[in-house]
């Protein structure tokens, strides 16, 4: 194959919006909107704490009480878009398959040291300031940590966007069947073969390590957003 050849990438167009919801034990623990840009070819996030009020209720308790799909529809009128799909994850499984596509390396501000015993699903946060490889429990706690602690939304949006660009590579595209099996074993999702057969070209481009994928920290923004 020539250089030339490897070169070009297939024409791409359309936007997808996804919900990512981590959880366990039916305790919501945050949510993230991503959306992937293929006319522009970007990435955008928007993480969501799970004490997200829509109408008066919690996106926390609409999980408990209605599952994945209902807390979709919620984050919809809340933010007033469509979301194509929902992908639902216990934190055991979230961290599975994140290791299965491997850690990141994340450049942490500061050091943190924090825990907390006084909500359904205890946690704590130990990580040094400067570059780190993260492992999938460190990303979920820095994810409800920056979330709910520090209620600093876009380093929870940058987490998510480092996670997209640089787990998104032609590595794991070559493993992207294998990829897929798992995730979809470890999720409730409404993506299914024929959506994923159908972005084969969209994987192509953005997993291509010449493409320069753009990506945009979008805090979500709503009435009563503090």
């Amino acid at each position: 194959v020539s250089e030339n050849e490897i070169d070009i990438l297939p024409q791409v167009s359309g936007k997808n919006n996804f919900i990512v919801l981590v959880s366990e034990e039916n305790n919501l623990l945050f949510a993230g909107i991503i959306q992937t840009d293929m006319d522009n070819v970007a990435y955008k996030a928007s993480m969501l704490r799970a004490d997200t009020v829509v109408e008066g209720e919690k996106l926390s308790m609409i999980f408990k009480k209605s599952g994945a799909e209902n807390v979709k529809k919620a984050v919809e009128s809340l933010l007033n878009t469509s979301i194509d799909y929902y992908i639902s994850m216990e934190s055991d499984k979230f961290t599975e398959v994140y290791e299965k596509f491997g850690e990141i390396n994340y450049p942490v501000i500061n050091s943190i040291k924090y825990k907390n015993n006084d909500t359904a699903v205890p946690f704590s946060v130990r990580v040094k300031e400067g570059e780190q490889s993260l492992k999938g429990s460190q990303i979920i706690g820095l994810m409800r940590y920056y979330l709910d602690v520090e209620k600093k939304p876009s380093l929870a949006n940058d987490i998510m966007l480092t996670i997209l660009t640089q787990q998104i590579n032609e590595n794991n595209y070559e493993n992207k069947d294998e990829l897929f099996e798992k995730f979809i074993a470890s999720s409730k999702t409404n993506i299914t073969v024929k959506n994923y057969s159908m972005a084969e070209d969209s994987l192509i481009v953005l997993s291509n390590e010449n493409t320069g994928v753009k990506v945009y920290n979008a805090p979500a923004e709503y009435k009563n957003n503090k």
